[in-house]
């Protein structure tokens, strides 16, 4: 394939996690065909909306169900999740302080060897100490996302405080990722203090790894990484991977080194990429029977089950006119509670305000699991009983 020119080389902060790791990838992606919006994508899209229009304009984002927004109907999970990030954002904000909603930057001021530009979610600048935290929040609940040396962050850092100047000096430096429906080890909210001469250290790995993109030799690198990355599909390394993967032998710890990709013949290219396919479909095959197995009681040394993320829904405990007296009670409309439907929990909320909610609306909420989902066994979150257990506990001894 042809080598694509320089300006075609893209190098986004959200990506960088893969180009540091990766270096031959943008020049791949650069070649692959264009990428095509996810309703994933369209719904994170929307979530940023919601958030910078509550941050902007005050309120909470109960307010917005029921309304479209960025082409997306705003739906119960998305507000609570919203609001999860607006209720750690707020307190955070003092006075004096300067705040910047969507803030865009560029690092032109570090003289990187290609343009290198992003927007932050929140930056909040604390004159009075010199603390700047950078929050990043993501909507995306199929990949939970660490805040520890997350290089998108120290990106969107190094941008916010190269914009504050030397009238603005930082002296601590905050990153946090905010992540309501993705389960992680340290919760939902996930910070990272990062010293300011640490981080100009960064900078200079982070320009290294850039040069190294430009090479036209830059080597192509398999990992953790070619999750998302839109050339997977035709990357020679993670095919080589995925053979050795499916290759292997089971009961030994090591995997041998593949074949170099340019060795390979075109029957062999075909057979690496059935290969991979058939090793996707035999991965999720495995982690539905170890589902099944621990669902059993059955052991599977070193996974568990847990509960996915609890959401608030009118409980068994209260009937819904009692439900709806207590808010008509409380000064709410008829019409706001049933618009056509009774109004959820998070609605609620923000209707009577959140002292009101918790004395005489929060006994009729109960939070429901929607399921197990595997874990490691050093997650932090207890291990669910056995379906087996739960199913038999009721039957009469």
């Amino acid at each position: 394939m042809a080598t694509p020119r320089t300006e075609h080389v893209r190098h986004s902060p959200s990506s960088a996690y893969r180009w540091m790791a990766c270096p031959g990838s943008p020049r791949l992606i650069a070649q692959a065909p264009p990428e095509t919006t996810s309703v994933y994508a369209q719904e994170g899209t929307a979530a940023h909306a919601v958030l910078n229009a509550c941050l902007s304009q005050g309120g909470d984002a109960a307010r917005w169900v029921g309304r479209t927004v960025e082409g997306v109907l705003v739906t119960d999970d998305m507000a609570e999740a919203v609001q999860t990030a607006l209720d750690t954002v707020r307190p955070l904000i003092g006075e004096g302080d300067r705040v910047f909603l969507e803030h865009r930057f560029d690092l032109r001021g570090l003289n990187p060897p290609a343009p290198l530009a992003g927007t932050a979610d929140v930056v909040i600048y604390k004159p009075d100490t010199g603390r700047l935290i950078v929050i990043d929040y993501k909507h995306g609940e199929g990949v939970a996302v660490s805040a520890a040396g997350n290089p998108q962050l120290r990106v969107y850092a190094l941008g916010a405080a190269l914009a504050l100047g030397d009238a603005c000096p930082t002296r601590e430096v905050e990153a946090m990722i905010i992540q309501p429906r993705a389960d992680h080890v340290d919760g939902v909210i996930r910070a990272e203090g990062i010293e300011p001469f640490e981080l100009i250290e960064w900078s200079a790995d982070l320009l290294d790894a850039m040069r190294r993109t430009l090479d036209p030799r830059a080597p192509l690198a398999a990992g953790d990484h070619c999750r998302f990355c839109p050339a997977a599909g035709l990357c020679p390394a993670l095919a080589s991977r995925a053979l050795a993967v499916a290759e292997a032998d089971f009961q030994d710890d090591t995997i041998p080194q593949p074949p170099a990709p340019e060795t390979l013949t075109p029957d062999q290219i075909g057979g690496v990429l059935t290969q991979a396919d058939m090793l996707e479909k035999w991965l999720a095959a495995v982690r539905a029977h170890a589902t099944g197995m621990l669902e059993r009681g059955e052991p599977v040394p070193g996974w568990k089950l847990v509960a996915k993320r609890a959401t608030r829904k009118w409980g068994a405990t209260h009937t819904e006119d009692q439900i709806v007296n207590a808010l008509v009670t409380l000064g709410v409309p008829t019409g706001d509670i049933y618009p056509p439907r009774i109004i959820t929990p998070a609605q609620a909320e923000t209707l009577v305000g959140k002292p009101a909610y918790r004395t005489h609306i929060a006994p009729a909420v109960v939070r429901e699991s929607s399921g197990a989902t595997l874990a490691p066994a050093h997650d932090k979150r207890p291990a669910v009983a056995a379906r087996a257990e739960t199913d038999f506990a009721a039957i009469p001894q």
